[in-house]
């Protein structure tokens, strides 16, 4: 007995999957058809050296926060000293991502998203970025410490409420 063969359109769950799966295949077969077509291929140890900061040959870990300061430079890394011993009196930081060089004290985050980096010998404070705000549920204007050589990211979800990781 012959099946009736009917026509699939694209509300169909069948026909989106093969249209899916078509685009998919395009799109991931095109760089390496252009590719290709150059006719110069490289070698595997040209791939090697031709990492950034990389003279041997060997492939050599990247640290996240070196990308993030030099290589991609979307996110510019922006240098303080540490100040104050009071939410009011510490150095008011006015950048997302903090690198703190010298000073003593406290800096004071800011009201979206702060990630300090504590480059000092010192441990430093940091305090929420006004009187009446706090981090976790610590208590308003209640730093936190962030050892020498350590860093922590500071999320405000609001003027008065943060969270630390």
């Amino acid at each position: 007995m012959l099946e009736k063969r009917t026509e699939l359109t694209w509300q169909e769950p069948r026909m989106r999957l093969r249209l899916l799966t078509t685009f998919l295949a395009a799109a991931l077969l095109l760089p390496v058809a252009s590719y290709a077509q150059t006719g110069t291929a490289k070698s595997d140890s040209s791939l090697y050296t031709e990492l950034p900061d990389n003279t041997s040959g060997a492939i050599v870990p990247v640290d996240v926060r070196d990308v993030v300061a030099s290589k991609a430079s979307i996110f510019p890394v922006t240098s303080f000293a540490a100040a104050g011993s009071t939410q009011g009196t510490a150095t008011v930081l006015t950048a997302s991502f903090c690198v703190i060089t010298s000073g003593t004290g406290g800096v004071e985050a800011t009201t979206g998203y702060t990630e300090v980096w504590n480059a000092t010998s010192a441990p430093i404070n940091v305090y929420p970025p006004a009187s009446n705000a706090q981090f976790e549920a610590f208590g308003n204007a209640i730093p936190i410490s962030v050892a020498a050589g350590s860093s922590v990211r500071v999320a405000m979800t609001s003027t008065t409420q943060g969270y630390v990781r």
